[in-house]
């Protein structure tokens, strides 16, 4: 691995936890003293509510707007906690509370509860959220389901259904340019920019190789494989394959 690889996926959630704590508490320290902050986050991978309480000496509690910079951090955080097959969470509770001069974090996560939404996101979105993290059948609650159903309905052409798929190459493209353990995977069958591949940079990235190889238009020996072997391939790169999470194509920000 490169001098530059990115932390470990443990590694960075705790570090992503940190840095949330420490620019809310520093956006409440603007207005005086506190005693406890209690930041609330609702997500999905297009939508996001956050709420940020303080608790002051004075017996104020009031609500503030939580710093620019959280919204990029909680993002990050949705994407290193998202474990293949399983999901990643829906909703997140931070809490800090003074201590004796210091600030003790707790912090709780909700993987499977319906979120206590202020405003309730379009259908189409619980979709989208499931294509960026997929869930296996045992993993996806109800309440879940009943939204992919609804979004089947009220937006036919864009919930298609999720179907991710992984591949392996063995072989060198017709330009020269080798694919050796080159990891593809694959979200949607009917969209053919769908892809993204893990190099040996390192990185993920975002290709349309698997559709063209499989139309014919690139020679590329690609052989599917099981979840499982693909796991098994990123933990020799990470070390924790678990939490290794590939980007969803076609997506800004």
């Amino acid at each position: 691995m490169p001098d530059h690889a990115p932390a470990k996926p443990l590694v960075r959630q705790g570090q992503l936890i940190q840095e949330i704590a420490r620019d809310t508490a520093l956006e409440a320290s603007g207005g005086g003293d506190w005693d406890s902050l209690l930041l609330t986050v609702r997500s999905l991978a297009p939508y996001r509510e956050t709420e940020l309480r303080i608790a002051r000496p004075s017996g104020e509690d009031r609500s503030l707007l939580p710093p620019r910079a959280t919204s990029k951090l909680v993002k990050e955080l949705r994407d290193v906690m998202h474990r293949p097959g399983i999901g990643t969470w829906f909703s997140m509770e931070l809490t800090v509370t003074r201590q004796d001069g210091r600030w003790k974090v707790d912090v709780s996560f909700n993987y499977d509860e319906m979120p206590a939404w202020s405003d309730f996101p379009a259908s189409i979105m619980f979709v989208q959220d499931l294509r960026r993290y997929p869930r296996d059948e045992g993993h996806t609650p109800g309440w879940l389901r009943e939204q992919v159903e609804r979004a089947q309905v009220e937006y036919p052409e864009d919930s298609a259904k999720v179907a991710t798929k992984f591949f392996r190459s063995y072989s060198i493209r017709p330009d020269g340019t080798t694919l050796d353990r080159a990891l593809y995977r694959r979200e949607r069958e009917d969209d053919v920019t769908g892809d993204a591949v893990f190099q040996r940079d390192g990185k993920w990235h975002s290709t349309s190789d698997i559709s063209m190889s499989l139309k014919g238009y690139i020679d590329i020996d690609l052989r599917e494989i099981s979840e499982a072997e693909g796991a098994q391939l990123l933990q020799e790169t990470f070390g924790d394959a678990s939490l290794v999470h590939a980007p969803t194509v076609n997506e800004t920000g």
